[in-house]
């Protein structure tokens, strides 16, 4: 759900902080690792979609690990189980992921760490290659539909 709430949630508000062709390279997924291939393979290197989701593939590396860290251990204060800490942990990037883990294996530590540490790769693979699909047949166009419809004339 992550790869299309950005969709809904960041186009309109990029349109408004004046973005025009890089919203969609923005908010079209969670730009990820996969994204920024599929934007740069159907938009080209030199592209405004290109320079949107790197630049927020660089500012999510960055910010979003530090943010991602501090719910993280947040969190751990719930009555939740730290494998579903860990599932929940694989949404972002790879340095996310750590970044969420970190604090998950600093807090179980012993014999759950290995289960901790399986669980969040899995979810990171799974969202990974789900990604990818979703943002081709689904995210792009709808992010390309939304913009026509939204863009300021």
């Amino acid at each position: 759900m992550g790869h299309l709430g950005t969709i809904f949630i960041a186009l309109p508000i990029a349109l408004v902080l004046g973005f025009k062709r890089e919203s969609i390279g923005m908010t079209s997924s969670i730009c990820r690792e996969p994204n920024i291939g599929i934007i740069f393979n159907k938009y080209g290197s030199g592209s405004p979609e290109a320079r949107g989701v790197l630049t927020v593939y660089v500012i999510g590396t960055i910010m979003g690990a530090i943010f991602i860290s501090l719910i993280s251990s947040l969190v751990t204060a719930l009555p939740i189980h730290p494998y579903v800490l860990a599932m929940a942990s694989g949404v972002g990037s790879v340095s996310m992921n750590a970044a969420a883990i970190a604090p998950l294996l600093d807090i179980f530590p012993g014999h759950m760490s290995d289960d901790i540490l399986a669980f969040s790769g899995l979810s990171n693979l799974l969202s990974f290659c789900l990604g990818i699909y979703l943002t081709i047949l689904i995210g792009l166009p709808i992010t390309e539909r939304l913009y026509r419809w939204l863009e300021p004339k």
